[in-house]
């Protein structure tokens, strides 16, 4: 029997269930091929017949019946797990990769993985508040963040990315640029203050995006996904952030 929620006098409609309610009804109300009365008719055997002929139909359509009522009506709303924070560092000089790794550790604490350094020739975007010959590195955290850290994450890694311009003399307007991101088993997902009709808002001025989603034992690519971020090298090391991660549940559940 389904039940009312408390404090609810009907029950919430079943629009699916009604739909196969009426297809009982025009299988058990249809004798010998003569349209339906409209009312749920009891089957009598024809005279001299002691039981009812079997509707085969109608067996198959209670088990949809059953299957649309055990069904929940709601979802469970469960706790996201912690996902790997990671950063994409870009800048031509190394001793802003260097600084801007020792800043970002003491606020997200120890790294945990550090790709190579890759030359990023990609696009030419940022070449004129950058400069050229640019390079990118990434690094991930060994403490696990909720996915909305990355709110956070970004309005940090933005001042951090002023403070840098502030501190050193370099004449380029913008000598190092700070993406953060994170890793999930399921997506790639980076931060960003700029909307695009692909991307969500999360708070205080900052969107997300699913750069990359992980698919039978790959990293996929979508439409708006960025070149760099399609690269073998780069997967190769989300592929390990990605195991890194897994290492991190199995840890977790143990303790």
């Amino acid at each position: 029997v389904v039940k009312p929620p408390a404090g609810q006098k009907t029950a919430p409609p079943r629009p699916k269930a009604d739909a196969i309610f009426n297809k009982i009804h025009y299988v058990y109300n249809q004798p010998q091929g003569q349209p339906t009365t409209g009312v749920m008719e009891v089957v009598k055997p024809p005279a001299g017949q002691k039981t009812a002929p079997p509707r085969p139909k109608a067996g198959g359509i209670f088990n949809k019946i059953h299957n649309v009522y055990k069904e929940p009506t709601l979802g469970d709303i469960t706790q996201h797990r912690p996902v790997l924070l990671i950063v994409a560092m870009v800048s031509r000089y190394a001793d802003a990769l260097t600084w801007s790794t020792g800043q970002l550790s003491q606020t997200h604490g120890p790294v945990a993985l550090k790709s190579p350094v890759y030359d990023f020739v990609e696009t030419e975007y940022y070449q004129k508040t950058m400069g050229d010959d640019l390079k990118k590195q990434f690094v991930a955290f060994e403490r696990l963040v909720s996915p909305e850290a990355i709110v956070a994450s970004k309005i940090n890694s933005n001042q951090l990315e002023i403070q840098f311009a502030d501190q050193k003399d370099h004449p380029e307007q913008r000598p190092v640029n700070l993406d953060p991101g994170y890793i999930s088993e399921a997506k790639l997902v980076l931060a960003t203050t700029k909307d695009r009709d692909h991307r969500l808002y999360i708070a205080d001025g900052i969107f997300a995006e699913v750069t990359l989603h992980y698919r039978s034992k790959a990293w996929c690519s979508s439409r708006w996904t960025y070149p760099d971020y399609q690269r073998t090298d780069f997967q190769e090391f989300f592929t390990q952030c990605r195991l890194h991660l897994r290492d991190s549940y199995r840890n977790i559940s143990r303790s």
